[in-house]
């Protein structure tokens, strides 16, 4: 499930917040989780990414001190 579809859920269960069903909150509870999970894996994909490109960039200033 993408981010698209997550925020269709969240926007679908918020336009009945004050109305929720007992179910309707496992959902959203469900719903808020699977965006975390989300967020988590988006975050550690740039970390990466960032730790890369760190390490590409020492490398690159160590090869033109020694030159």
């Amino acid at each position: 499930m993408g981010i698209r579809d997550l925020v269709s859920e969240l926007r679908a269960l918020a336009d009945k917040f004050p109305d929720l069903n007992p179910r309707e909150l496992e959902a959203l509870a469900d719903v808020e989780m699977r965006a975390q999970g989300l967020a988590h894996l988006l975050s550690a994909a740039h970390r990466t990414k960032m730790d890369e490109k760190l390490r590409e960039n020492t490398l690159k200033m160590q090869l033109r001190s020694t030159h």
